[in-house]
């Protein structure tokens, strides 16, 4: 390993024994960074607001997760499944994700860790292979976003929870048979103690799903350039370039926590009109992976 990689390594999966302030957690995201999500709290349900993108790429998380899941399990049929609040009329026509998705057997605990607004934890927890979802985040106003919007759905009511609680104070003992890390690592300072936590959480034989974006010059011109400043898709500040991960970095980290192996990675990228695709390379821009638990 040269000099400058370990040095990114470093960045990126630093191991901290910072002390704590206040109850945000030493792997939690920076208080500018709640700043900025307390910001976006009241628009955070908006499908044609600053979450737009949010909205869409819901569909692109769902597909990944499903076709990772039902690789490993007898598909059951299929059923309708709709992502929650988001109005399928400003999705493309010709768009598949829209209509439908396999039904898996069994029931999985879900922990959706920055959950946000909860756009994810609800569409999984209407889903019929789910027997619970927990969304954790730190953010006390967008989490009461997500609170408030889930009492509309009174089906939510049992299988649904949020708490704003950090990741390493959850019970030693609580696990869960998926966790999710959507869009969560590139605004927390030390990623590498926050992905052991996490992984801490899993049940034998249980997955991670998490996504997040390449350090590139690509993804820093799309995600900062233009998607920030110039066609103003998602508010300035969302991103800060030097928090990306590198694919190959959240591979190499894996490789070093023992019964865990890899298996699924796609790169992603939104297109204007189009909405959310899939692209030929996972270490460019944004990106998603799967990881499982051996059992």
């Amino acid at each position: 390993m040269n000099r400058t990689t370990a040095g990114r390594l470093l960045r990126a999966f630093h191991s901290s024994a910072r002390v704590r302030h206040g109850s945000a957690g030493s792997t939690s995201a920076s208080e500018e960074e709640m700043k900025h999500f307390k910001q976006l709290a009241a628009s955070w349900w908006d499908t044609n607001g600053p979450q737009r993108i949010l909205h869409k790429m819901n569909l692109l998380r769902m597909d990944f997760m499903n076709d990772n899941l039902k690789s490993l399990q007898q598909n059951t049929g299929q059923t309708s499944v709709k992502p929650a609040g988001v109005s399928l009329a400003i999705l493309p026509d010709s768009d598949p994700r829209k209509t439908t998705a396999t039904q898996l057997t069994g029931k999985k605990s879900v922990l959706d860790i920055g959950c946000g607004g909860g756009i994810l934890a609800e569409h999984m927890a209407r889903l019929p292979w789910t027997s619970s979802v927990d969304g954790i985040d730190m953010s006390p106003d967008v989490l009461q976003v997500a609170v408030e919007h889930a009492k509309k759905d009174a089906s939510l009511e049992k299988k649904l929870n949020y708490r704003r609680i950090a990741l390493e104070d959850l019970p030693k003992d609580e696990k869960f048979d998926i966790v999710t890390m959507y869009e969560v690592l590139e605004h927390i300072t030390y990623p590498a103690e926050f992905m052991k936590h996490a992984l801490s959480k899993v049940n034998p034989g249980g997955w991670v799903f998490l996504s997040t974006i390449n350090r590139t010059p690509v993804s820093w011109f799309t995600t900062i350039f233009v998607a920030e400043h110039l066609m103003r898709l998602v508010p300035p500040g969302t991103h800060t370039y030097s928090k990306y991960i590198n694919e190959e970095e959240i591979r190499d980290f894996f490789a070093t926590q023992k019964d865990w192996e890899f298996v699924d990675s796609k790169g992603c990228m939104y297109v204007p009109g189009c909405g959310w695709v899939w692209t030929p390379n996972e270490r460019m821009g944004n990106y998603m992976m799967a990881f499982r638990k051996k059992d």
